[in-house]
Order: C-alpha cells, then structure tokens, then sequence
C-alpha cells in the first residue's frame, strides 16, 4: 500500500505518521488514502512524495475543528508588478468594457480581485490545516516559521485566496477559513488553494515548470 511503500523507502528519521501525495508542476494533485494499492498508482507524469504529518495538525483538525488547505508559491513578475496586482487591473478594465457593452446591469470588478490569468507556480506546494476562527494574520506567521523566511523577505510576500483562476489578496484581519469553507469538495480541488506571491529567487531554471526548492519546510521523500 502507499503507506507501507512510504515507509519502507524513508531514508530520514520517521517519528510521526506519514501520508503520500502526487505533486505536478508545482501543486498537488492527490493525498493518497493509506489502504490505495501501490500498483494503481500513475507514476508516469507525477512526482510522489512521502512526509510525515506534523502534530499542529492534527491538534487542528481534530481539537479545532480546523481544515486543509494547499497552499502554492506565485511568482511575482518584478517587471510588471505582482500577478496578482497586474491582474487586478486588466480585471477592472475588462469589467469595464463588459458594461459598457452591456448596459447598467453589469456588475463592476472588486478591489484586489482577478480571474483568468496563467498563474506561475513554482517551489514545493504544501498542506496546511487551519482553525475556523483563526486569521490571516495568525496564519502568515505560521508560515513564515514553517518556511523559516526571514522578516526582512516576508514582508514582500502577499497572500492570495485562488480559486480556479479567480483570487482575492487578503488582509491580516481577513479570516482565512470563510474563504475556502464549502470550496474544498470542489472535482479540481487543487486549484482551490492559498497562493504565497513573492518572487522566485531560484537561479538558471524555467520557474514555473519545476518543482525545485525554493522556499522548502522540510525535506520529503520524494518517489521519481
């Protein structure tokens, strides 16, 4: 099963129970159940890796009532401003024209909202619980622990709420879970997730094609 291979193959100090998940071009795809058969596993596209499952969590998720999020590193496009940011704007010029064209009724775009944009992910995707009532602030200083960026460097980073192709930056007031409640159960759950937008620091590679290390919490198993 996915949980004995995981075990077997762990070349670091297992001390925690571990779970496996299929990464791809810089997000994850699947958290493989413990019982799933290692030969209906599709390894031929996919990256698997195996981590172990941090205490936090659990006391999250089973004491808090909390839930799992993927969160995903977003290049920041120095040229031209953020993603994010740069998005924004053709958003608000496109509703715009919608309106135009198409009488009063249409509705104007949201401050620091975009939709449809070709989002560059990059780095190691992770899971993070987080608690009903807990906010953005209190969750951006989980992160920055967890990834171990030093102040100086987090304070450029913003934090983005996706969901498939279409985002919010979030403020440190804002609380996390009301935007990913009921979204989970969604047939691409991986592109409902919390995107880190900052800029990739990683030399002499195609950004957004990898899954190399930038900005990694931990060191995984990783099955090629």
């Amino acid at each position: 099963t996915a949980a004995t291979t995981a075990t077997a193959i762990a070349p670091v100090s297992v001390t925690r129970p571990l779970r496996m998940l299929e990464v791809f071009y810089s997000k994850l795809y699947k958290v493989f159940k413990s019982t799933e058969k290692i030969g209906e596993i599709n390894d031929q596209y996919w990256s698997l890796r195996a981590e172990q499952i941090p205490e936090e969590e659990e006391h999250i998720l089973q004491n808090m009532g909390g839930m799992m999020i993927n969160v995903y590193h977003l290049q920041t496009n120095s040229d031209k401003g953020s993603n994010a940011a740069g998005a924004a704007r053709a958003t608000k010029d496109e509703a715009a024209d919608d309106a135009a064209s198409a009488g009063a009724g249409a509705a104007p775009a949201t401050e620091g909202q975009f939709r449809g944009q070709p989002f560059n992910n990059f780095g190691d995707p992770f899971l993070l619980a987080i608690a009903p009532h807990e906010k953005v602030a209190s969750v951006k200083a989980r992160i920055q622990q967890k990834l171990k960026v030093d102040d100086a460097e987090f304070a450029k980073w913003r934090l983005v709420a996706v969901s498939m192709s279409k985002g919010e930056y979030l403020r440190d007031e804002d609380v996390l879970y009301t935007r990913f409640e009921g979204k989970r159960d969604h047939p691409q759950q991986w592109e409902v997730y919390l995107a880190l937008e900052h800029e990739d620091k990683t030399p002499g590679r195609h950004r957004h094609h990898t899954g190399a290390r930038a900005f990694s919490h931990e060191k995984p198993i990783k099955i090629h």
